[in-house]
């Protein structure tokens, strides 16, 4: 996790995105990647929304002027031992995997999130990122690890 944190931080930092308004999103180690970064790097990027589906992020210090989106419909989301805070919205409908291990599947987690019970009900900024704007700039960023 700490080389990917590093390589993205590093690559974020040369295009120049500071001001711009910043969604951060991951599956399960990617979720815990982006809760991480909203956690370390909130006064560096304007991060203003963290959505996680299966990643046990509940016992990190996000920014309360973030909002946090965490889908969390199998074992691994709790694997953390903590419960979210009441301020992030935690959706915990089932995905369909039964509840199992068979339930950390990121697919399963897109089929939930295309649902009404994984579709977020609280006030959240992912309009901002999802929504029908014709000025909006979307950059990935991506770490690749070579062998050596």
């Amino acid at each position: 996790m700490t080389t990917y944190y590093e390589d993205n931080k590093d690559h974020a930092s040369r295009a120049d995105v500071f001001d711009a308004p910043v969604m951060l999103a991951g599956f399960s180690q990617g979720g815990i990647v982006a809760a991480a970064f909203a956690e370390n790097r909130s006064d560096t990027y304007n991060v203003v929304q963290v959505l996680t589906a299966g990643s046990p992020i509940g016992n990190f210090d996000i920014p309360h002027d973030i909002s946090v989106i965490a889908s969390e419909a199998d074992p691994v989301s709790g694997a953390d031992g903590t419960q979210n805070p009441e301020r992030w919205e935690t959706l915990t409908a089932d995905n369909g995997g039964g509840g199992g291990l068979g339930s950390h599947d990121v697919l399963r987690y897109a089929l939930l999130a295309e649902s009404a019970a994984g579709t977020p009900q609280e006030q959240n900024k992912l309009d901002d990122f999802l929504g029908v704007r014709d000025d909006r700039v979307i950059s990935d960023y991506y770490a690749v690890k070579e062998s050596k």
